[in-house]
């Protein structure tokens, strides 16, 4: 069971002691590092194979024929994409899906407020410890982007990191913070709660 802090959220104490913000996002997420992502199409079908329980229900949730899957798993064939087919990114986009925990998920996601307003306690939705740069000056801090981010932007940040990965989620990490709390620069990050 995951651990909660004193007003419910659940906290995520990364693996590292200092995380990039993509590889954060990631370990929040899926509590596992980026750099564990299967590289090849063979590793990959494999995986979701063991996910869903089989290789129909694997080529089901990537959107492609079971045959198809069978020889990704088998390595006869490598997923590629093509101008008719994106098969290569459907299939590295459904390994980092399955690799979310529902719970986690869909907490991170309603951890942005309902309005987006600045008028949210401190204490709710996403909360980030790290260090940051501000004008000149590098500090630890926390901060917390939940009650000025409306929900719809943190289920967006999930989307990215699934479509493009963990750099590209980081970068919207970078945005979201620029755009509704106050512009900082993330150096690293050490927590994330939601």
């Amino acid at each position: 069971m995951p651990r909660k802090d004193q007003y419910g959220r659940t906290v995520r104490k990364l693996r590292s002691k200092a995380s990039s913000p993509g590889k954060a996002i990631y370990e929040a997420l899926t509590n596992r590092s980026p750099k564990s992502e299967p590289v090849t199409s063979q590793d990959q079908a494999r995986e979701l194979q063991k996910r869903h329980g089989s290789a129909a229900a694997a080529a089901k949730a990537v959107g492609v024929s079971k045959r198809t899957m069978e020889r990704w798993i088998s390595g006869k064939q490598a997923a590629k994409n093509t101008a008719r087919a994106k098969n290569a990114d459907k299939l590295t986009q459904e390994v980092r899906r399955s690799r979310i925990r529902p719970g986690r998920g869909k907490d991170f996601a309603a951890s942005g407020t309902k309005s987006g307003s600045q008028d949210g306690p401190r204490n709710s939705g996403l909360s980030i410890k790290g260090y940051f740069q501000i004008s000149q000056r590098i500090e630890y801090r926390s901060v917390h982007l939940g009650p000025y981010t409306p929900p719809h932007e943190m289920q967006q940040l999930i989307d990215i990191m699934v479509e493009k990965g963990a750099e590209e989620a980081g970068a919207r990490l970078q945005y979201l913070i620029d755009t509704y709390y106050h512009p900082m620069t993330i150096i690293s990050i050490s927590e994330i709660r939601f």
